[in-house]
């Protein structure tokens, strides 16, 4: 996670709304994006998580961060539960996606193969 949105909260005393985007990998193939073939993306939000401001800056800070990242797991198997997401759907790198090898092939060692 990036720490600017939680410095953000606790700075102006403003909630975090998680929010967790699923099926956004799938756009990385430019032929899902022709007219005609959509792919599915899904997208929930959980409620809002307000920063402490009983407890010491750096406290409140872990806090919130914490509190953050467990809304955003539940979020997804929440996601995963309620539209039936199979893991084949699930985020996966561009190269996974494209099927290709994670290091370009002038990158490679001598001799390694190709998994």
């Amino acid at each position: 996670m990036w720490p600017g949105f939680i410095a953000i909260s606790l700075l102006s005393g403003k909630p975090v709304v998680p929010c967790v985007i699923l099926g956004t990998d799938r756009l990385y193939q430019t032929r899902n994006w022709w007219p005609f073939r959509r792919v599915p993306v899904w997208m929930i939000s959980g409620e809002p998580i307000w920063p402490r401001t009983n407890l010491p800056r750096e406290q409140a800070r872990e806090t919130l961060t914490r509190e953050v990242s467990a809304a955003f797991v539940r979020l997804k198997h929440q996601a995963i539960a309620q539209f039936r997401i199979e893991k084949a759907d699930l985020p996966a790198t561009p190269q996974h996606r494209k099927r290709e090898d994670y290091l370009p092939a002038l990158r490679r060692k001598k001799g390694e193969a190709r998994e």
